[in-house]
């Protein structure tokens, strides 16, 4: 995996690791200590947070798709080994919505690299920026020798800009 993609993925997994709901994640199941005997029958591949930490640094995951793998693992195995417990606060449940909310994360953060080499990504961006600034300049050229009308066109198009910025 290129730096830029396994840089997202290590900015994705801190951010999902800090959120407050992931505490039942951060470290692998100890069957024995929770007093779990199946876990280990029903469970056959175990997946947390800090597994997937020591692979991301380890540049274990060749893709982002493969990291990705292992989080969708991780919360299935939750779901599953709990599904009988539909209590709100319940491991399963939590499971649930972090699923859900770090999928929508993931949208916003892998959607174009999921379908596009990033750097040709990178390279239409700036391709279409410098479009972009070589009209503007060649719009305010012509405002140049407008009064009241140059101006209010301006004072618009900066109030347009500042609202897309913010």
């Amino acid at each position: 995996m290129d730096e830029a993609l396994h840089a997202r993925c290590v900015i994705f997994h801190e951010r999902l690791a800090a959120h407050p709901l992931a505490w039942a994640f951060l470290e692998p199941v100890d069957p024995v200590a929770l007093n779990l005997p199946t876990y280990l029958e029903i469970i056959t591949s175990p997946m947390d947070l800090s597994t997937m930490w020591s692979k991301l640094l380890a540049r274990e995951y060749s893709t982002p798709a493969a990291y990705r793998s292992d989080l969708v693992l991780m919360f299935e195995n939750a779901i599953k080994f709990n599904r009988d417990d539909t209590h709100e606060d319940s491991v399963g449940e939590v499971a649930k919505r972090l699923l859900a909310s770090s999928s929508l994360e993931w949208e916003k953060t892998f959607s174009e690299e999921a379908t596009t080499d990033w750097k040709q990504v990178l390279e239409s961006r700036l391709q279409t920026r410098t479009v972009e600034r070589a009209r503007d300049a060649q719009m305010v050229l012509r405002w140049k020798n407008e009064s009241f009308v140059a101006r209010f066109n301006r004072e618009k198009r900066e109030q347009r800009l500042a609202q897309e910025a913010a």
